[in-house]
């Protein structure tokens, strides 16, 4: 299998943690502004890219949600990212770029989902990130991640 077979079969299955909420949050509710939603999905991308770059996946896991943190060690993110770590793919470089939304924001009980993507080259960057708010904060949930060749 070519590294770039590897990157479209890469979809990171099974981080997505479901969540039900018996009383949800006004905030759960509302979704972001555009500068919010920009500085989630950055935040988290870069925690992922600084986890596949050192192999440790601490970091991550204590910056996401709680639920998130009860179902995953660290050791379990390791192994479930270990093809998208091995490619040794950096994506920083999304920090200073612009987000290409592929779907509307959304809000649906009480978790915010992010879909959308990065002109990079010569692999675009796609994702696909779920949060809830924990501790009056957006807490990331769920991440899916794929960096597949530019068409």
């Amino acid at each position: 299998m070519t590294p770039f077979s590897m990157f479209r079969r890469l979809v990171i299955a099974g981080v997505l943690v479901t969540v039900v909420f018996a009383s949800v949050q006004t905030k759960a509710q509302e979704i972001p502004d555009a500068m919010l939603q920009e500085a989630l999905v950055k935040e988290a991308l870069i925690t992922f890219n600084d986890a596949n770059m050192t192999g440790n996946y601490e970091v991550m896991r204590l910056r996401t949600a709680k639920p998130f943190q009860d179902k995953f060690t660290p050791e379990d993110l390791l192994g479930m990212f270990k093809s998208f770590g091995e490619q040794d793919v950096d994506i920083a470089t999304v920090a200073g770029m612009d987000i290409v939304e592929d779907a509307a924001a959304k809000v649906e009980n009480g978790v915010l989902t992010l879909s959308g993507h990065f002109e990079t080259s010569p692999l675009r960057v796609s994702y696909v990130l779920d949060f809830m708010v924990e501790e009056n904060d957006w807490a990331l949930i769920g991440i899916d991640v794929s960096a597949k060749p530019v068409e």
